[in-house]
Formats: C-alpha cells, sequence, structure tokens
C-alpha cells in the first residue's frame, strides 16, 4: 500500500518565478543558501526548495527574506499576489511556444478516411482507382 502524496499547489509557474526572484536577490546580497537559511532558521535544502518553485514562500518568511535580502517589499508582494491556480498547466507551457511560433498546420492524405478508420471495402476501391 502507497502512501498518498499531499496534493501539488496549482500555480507552479508563480511559485517558480518568485523562487527565481529569491534566488536572484539572495545572490545580489552575497548570501549562499545556506547562509540565508542560517539566518531565518531554515536548512540549505528548504531555501534551495522555494527557489526552484517546489515549496510555497509563506507570508511571514517573505517579510522577514525582505528585510535581510532588501527587497524593498517585493518577495511580500509576489507572495500576497500569487494566483490561486495558473492560467496553463506546466505540461502545456512547451507546446504554447511552439504553437505562438507556428504559421499554419499543414496535412495532406491520400484518402478521405485516415488509415485505421478504413473498412476493407473502402480501401479496396480506393486502390483501383
Amino acid at each position: 500500500m502507497s502512501a498518498k502524496k499531499p496534493p501539488r499547489p496549482k500555480n507552479l509557474t508563480s511559485m517558480k518565478m518568485l523562487g527565481k526572484q529569491l534566488g536572484a536577490a539572495r545572490r545580489s546580497a552575497g548570501y549562499t543558501q545556506g547562509a540565508l537559511g542560517t539566518l531565518v532558521g531554515l536548512d540549505e535544502e528548504t531555501i534551495a526548495s522555494i527557489e526552484q518553485g517546489r515549496r510555497a514562500l509563506k507570508p511571514d518568511l517573505a517579510g522577514l527574506l525582505d528585510e535581510i535580502l532588501d527587497t524593498k517589499g517585493v518577495l511580500p508582494a509576489g507572495v500576497a499576489n500569487l494566483p490561486e491556480i495558473d492560467q496553463f498547466p506546466m505540461w502545456a507551457e512547451l507546446y504554447m511556444e511552439h504553437e505562438r511560433e507556428a504559421i499554419a498546420l499543414s496535412w495532406y492524405d491520400n484518402a478521405v478516411l485516415p488509415g485505421l478508420l478504413q473498412t476493407r471495402a473502402y480501401a479496396a476501391r480506393a486502390r483501383r482507382r
């Protein structure tokens, strides 16, 4: 019997973006993940998880990190304005990038019905023509 996984947050893309901002602010302030974790009472792995968007940044921690990293309210504002659900699921983002680049979809078939849907009689008549 497997343990049931906790539900994943729905706004993963936004959490990744906020994590990237935290990472940039941390590096700009000259801290390592371990040093910043020690200052706020968290493990290095927890800071890494927040920066990678795997763990949510809580409002109280965002305020503390804002003071330490001097982000002028950016982190608390980001946490306060995280959407409940991403507009698009993460798996669809790659396809959406390709869709923006695509101009047209060209499709050619030598039959009225694709091969798997053809009956034996239809295929025989199509070969005679």
